[in-house]
């Protein structure tokens, strides 16, 4: 079974009093999942902890025990030890960083994650890229050091794990990935559910926000790129939310010959998002970084000024090449 050397791990958590523990921006089943994990198995051996995220989860993880626990503010002065989990750069995905930055710089940080992109910042980087997920990581972590796995630990982890593997779909569903699925269906996980609130439950809204963005999809078939903008007004016909563009982006890669898909999101304040999704030989989080973001080799994401994000222009002529 994997492992990983956990004695600096160790030693930090030890000389804490109180710990912070910090989901990336715009949370997903992976980051939600590794961190109330961390947190279940801290809290069971009496280690103060608290989850926060800048934004709050979507109601699709209501399912999930303790979900309500995450925190969208923090009091520095609380803590003495950070734990980021899933989080590639400090700066840009805790969405705290810039009205915090000197608690950030000065307080230690163990930084948790699978992103080949990670700055690997912090006092202790437990960094794998070679992992599917961070719930992979957490699952051989929280092993190693002995927690007694039941059914929430077993949800938490195999949300991760169905997230960030697209339900075992992706390229990333490993050998490994399987093994530790295994393990935990002997606690009676419920995976079905797990399935259903991730991939297959749409609301309304979502149907109709989806409709409205693949009606005004563009596809360039020689370049092998499909991308397609939603704007604000395209929210509020709808009725969506921002949330509702999750799994959006795999349906329109679903196109054949299609290299890397493009979904560029209008948010407040003049923002956009950028999903990006490609196939093998084009590296999604290269493009993503052009604009300040980054990711794995064929998902990754952005944020930037609306008047900057004119991606489809870029990767037209890269990928042309």
């Amino acid at each position: 079974m994997k492992s990983y050397p956990l004695d600096d791990f160790i030693d930090l958590i030890d000389q804490s009093t109180s710990i912070l523990q910090i989901a990336h921006i715009n949370p997903d089943g992976d980051t939600l999942g590794s961190n109330l994990a961390l947190r279940k198995f801290l809290l069971s051996n009496d280690i103060k902890t608290t989850v926060a995220c800048f934004h709050k989860p979507s109601p699709q993880y209501s399912y999930l025990t303790d979900i309500d626990c995450i925190q969208n503010t923090i009091n520095p002065s609380d803590y003495d030890l950070i734990i980021t989990v899933d989080v590639a750069d400090l700066k840009t995905m805790t969405g705290f960083y810039p009205q915090f930055t000197e608690f950030f710089e000065n307080t230690p940080i163990i930084n948790i994650d699978h992103h080949h992109t990670n700055s690997r910042f912090g006092r202790l980087a437990l960094i794998d890229p070679k992992a599917a997920s961070v719930g992979e990581i957490m699952f051989y972590i929280l092993n190693s050091l002995g927690a007694d796995f039941d059914q929430d630990y077993a949800t938490y982890l195999m949300t991760a794990l169905y997230f960030d593997t697209g339900s075992f779909q992706h390229s990333n569903t490993t050998s490994t990935v399987m093994d530790v699925s295994a393990n935990l269906m002997l606690h009676e996980v419920q995976h079905n559910e797990i399935a259903y609130q991730l991939f297959q439950k749409k609301l309304l809204p979502m149907l109709k926000l989806w409709g409205i963005a693949l009606n005004k999809l563009n596809v360039d078939e020689a370049n092998g790129i499909s991308w397609v903008f939603i704007s604000q007004d395209d929210f509020k016909q709808s009725g969506a939310e921002a949330k509702d563009i999750e799994g959006l982006i795999n349906l329109m890669h679903g196109i054949p010959k299609i290299k890397m898909t493009v979904i560029l999101s209008e948010r407040e304040n003049g923002m956009v998002k950028g999903s990006i999704r490609t196939q093998e030989g084009v590296d999604a989080s290269y493009y993503a970084a052009v604009f300040g973001g980054g990711g794995h080799n064929k998902a990754a994401g952005f944020n930037a000024n609306l008047l900057k994000a004119s991606l489809p222009t870029h990767t037209t002529a890269i990928v042309a090449a």
